[in-house]
């Protein structure tokens, strides 16, 4: 029985881990999208690329606090 919760913990970080560095690479791919809308000068596409940038933010946030939380 110990030896299970000691499995279930260590996959369970091993998921936060994984989850927290595909937020990073999301943020950072949402950061570059804007960026190259700026870049072209596009208003409407760095407005909706801005907004995605926001969007990923406030998903990957979410999904780590439920991860932390053990939901």
């Amino acid at each position: 029985a110990e030896l299970k919760k000691v499995d279930r913990k260590t996959r369970k970080e091993k998921v936060e881990k994984i989850a927290k560095k595909k937020a990073k690479e999301l943020q950072r791919k949402a950061e570059d999208l804007v960026d190259l809308a700026k870049e072209k000068g596009t208003p409407v596409l760095e407005g909706i690329a801005d907004d995605l940038k926001h969007k990923v933010i406030c998903v990957c946030t979410e999904v780590i606090n439920k991860l932390e939380k053990g939901e």
